[in-house]
């Protein structure tokens, strides 16, 4: 299988780091986290650099991996660092303490149920359907990263690390099975990020396996796990970003970490809009103390490397997106509508009255102007409910008693808590990917603050577990402030990324009490808390048990394509017979005019497309990427959801309608039986 060239570069990777580590015990962690950010590097860079010569192919990949693991290969063993790692890794033992074994074989027993979920279930989320995995399978398509007639505009303007990194598996393999892996990898890999914070910050053995526990149970982030969604991968890459920050309070950072530090803060920013929150107060810290111990000149050539990196793992999504919409990011009038701070300093109906040009005041007539100190206010105001709200999407649990007195209680406090707040809870699924609140994490974070205060004045902790909780402790109110679906109905997904760094702190305060048994209760409870979520998922049950609390079977045992349209289930009669009448004609080119808000990647699902030699093309696009419609495209199919009481569609005639799904072919053909 060529997909176990990319495997075995990670693990050449990771045993080349280990055997220049300083440590058995820290280095195969610090080992793990840059092998990660090397790979993933790797990950966005072959495909960029294979497309500006339709070279994505099953072929050119498998060249392109190969050659970057025969390169670190002939490195580590020229200098003898894979034979050192090797046998470092040969001997780490586990733990002799019971409870430590415990806890990690709790965590492992998780992390695998979770990867057979992964393995088992075929794509099912709403927005993978829609522009996640249909990114991957028109870039597959088109052997280049290049944009393309869309119906749905994020699919070529998003960041897109994660969909990247399913494309060089899915070429690979041929198909989508390990497609849920980048998240679920992304899992493991924060697990192990959020333990080593941990140890730098000063906690336990068993307060590391606390701080790791607390992120495996998040129960956003367990639902997430096993999806093609991209805010694990976020949480990942803000994750180390933060574990290098807190290295370098520990004993500063070498050339080679600096470097690392980039490349994960340019890979987050490459994955999503929302990591950049969760980023900038850490590389802010990090850059305010290189101020204080080095000259300013150095500081200048460090962020000049860090401007230099991002630019170039980032470059080739900014350029494409300035060419089709004006901005790095897509359309600059799109992109301001999603920043929530700048609706909120626009100025209200007096607007106009203030530009008015008033009289020169005379001194006497001087008086003190509050204007100013009202905007602040009321600026603060607005934020503070923000930052409510965004908490309160959390207050979502499996006992309906529980959700409906909360729900009564948030309802006593309506200037706080709007209406589309208690209709999302009212709303929201507490099993659902793009739903599920987080409770019992966002109750640990006041309590972990009230005992950090305990303990630092009681000198009972380090301080530098008070400074990097305030770090991540910031993130969430500038998530609140800066993005706008923050309080959405599926706001709380945007939150996996501050829960899974506040993991650390509870590591650090589990620690400082210094009851060695409290760190393996904390960490023991919240494995358990975990188990509804890893069983009972809403649409990718372990567990089956439709049609409440899972909307189908075990994956394990429902057929593939009753997974595939859990969320639209009234749409897997019609697409299944609109995929089998295009197979029925034999015909392989296939066009598609279908709305932004339609599953698109079923029917490339249904079809195994490209593999399998269909071709399938936008005709419904927006004025944008019109440019991009292929224009030499000869469809001998048409599939429209949009076309209404049309008989007639470029050039080809109803055949059929399913349901609202109108297949469209030559005229004359007769259709099969």
């Amino acid at each position: 299988m060529l997909v176990a060239i990319p495997v075995s570069a990670f693990f050449i990777f990771a045993l080349t780091e280990f055997g220049q580590a300083s440590s058995n015990r820290r280095g195969w962690r610090d080992a793990f986290l840059k092998s990660a950010v090397l790979w993933g590097t790797l990950a966005a860079l072959i495909p960029e650099g294979l497309g500006l010569f339709a070279g994505i192919t099953r072929t050119w990949l498998a060249v392109a991996w190969l050659l970057g693991l025969s390169l670190m290969a002939g490195w580590g063993v020229r200098h003898g660092l894979i034979g050192e790692g090797w046998r470092r890794l040969r001997s780490l033992r586990p733990p002799d303490n019971r409870t430590e074994r415990g806890l990690i074989l709790g965590l492992a027993l998780v992390c695998l149920i979770l990867l057979a979920v992964a393995l088992a279930a075929p794509t099912n989320n709403v927005d993978s359907l829609g522009y996640h995995m249909s990114r991957v399978v028109h870039w597959a398509q088109n052997r280049s990263l290049r944009h393309y007639a869309a119906s749905y505009y994020p699919q070529v303007s998003y960041p897109h690390w994660a969909e990247v990194a399913i494309l060089n598996l899915h070429v690979l393999w041929g198909g989508d099975r390990l497609a849920n892996l980048v998240q679920w990898s992304s899992m493991v890999g924060s697990l192990i990020a959020v333990s080593a914070i941990a140890d730098s910050l000063g906690a336990s053995a068993r307060g590391q396996l606390a701080a790791s526990a607390f992120a495996l149970s998040i129960p956003m982030g367990v639902l997430q796990s096993t999806s093609t969604q991209n805010d694990y991968a976020a949480g990942f890459w803000a994750a180390l970003v933060a574990y290098f920050v807190a290295l370098d309070w520990n004993r500063g950072l070498t050339r080679h970490e600096f470097l690392y530090l980039t490349l994960a803060f340019g890979l987050g920013l490459l994955t999503k809009a929302t990591f950049f929150v969760y980023s900038a107060p850490f590389m802010l810290a990090y850059l305010a103390r290189r101020l204080t111990k080095e000259a300013i000149v150095s500081l200048l050539r460090r962020i000049a490397v860090l401007i230099g990196v991002v630019s170039l793992l980032n470059s080739g999504v900014w350029l494409r997106n300035l060419i089709t919409y004006g901005g790095p990011y897509g359309s600059p009038q799109a992109v301001g509508e999603e920043i929530a701070f700048l609706e909120a300093l626009r100025p209200g109906p007096t607007g106009e009255q203030m530009e008015t040009v008033e009289p020169p005041l005379r001194a006497e007539d001087s008086r003190p102007d509050y204007g100013i100190l009202k905007e602040v206010a009321s600026f603060l105001e607005w934020s503070g409910a923000r930052i409510a709200e965004s908490a309160a999407l959390n207050l979502v649990t499996p006992v309906k008693f529980v959700n409906d007195r909360l729900q009564a209680a948030l309802g006593q406090f309506p200037s706080i808590f709007g209406d589309h707040i208690l209709r999302a809870l009212s709303n929201a699924a507490w099993n659902h990917e793009d739903t599920a609140g987080n409770p019992i994490h966002l109750a640990a974070v006041p309590f972990c603050l009230a005992a950090l205060l305990f303990l630092t004045r009681a000198r009972r902790t380090p301080g530098l577990g008070a400074l990097y909780s305030l770090l991540a402790l910031s993130t969430f109110p500038l998530l609140a402030i800066a993005i706008k679906l923050a309080t959405s109905d599926f706001g709380a997904r945007f939150q996996l990324p501050f829960f899974i760094l506040w993991g650390p702190v509870v590591g650090v305060v589990a620690t400082g009490f210094g009851r060695k048994w409290l760190s393996g209760f904390v960490g023991a409870g919240l494995i358990l808390s975990a188990a509804p979520y890893v069983l009972l998922n809403n649409t990718r049950p372990v567990i089956g048990h439709p049609p409440w609390p899972t909307r189908v079977n075990s994956v394990f045992t429902a057929p593939p394509q009753e997974i595939a349209f859990a969320a639209w289930p009234e749409l897997q009669e019609p697409y299944m017979a609109a995929v089998g009448l295009i197979e029925a004609r034999r015909c392989t080119r296939v066009a598609m005019r279908i709305d932004s808000g339609d599953p698109e990647y079923l029917f490339w699902w249904l079809l195994d497309a490209p593999q399998s030699g269909y071709r399938l093309e936008n005709l419904n696009t927006d004025r944008n990427l019109e440019r991009y419609i292929v224009t030499n495209f000869d469809p001998c199919v048409a599939v429209c959801t949009i076309c209404g009481n049309r008989t007639e569609l470029d050039g080809l005639a109803l055949v059929t309608d399913f349901s609202g799904v109108r297949i469209f072919a030559p005229p004359g053909e007769d259709d099969p039986d």
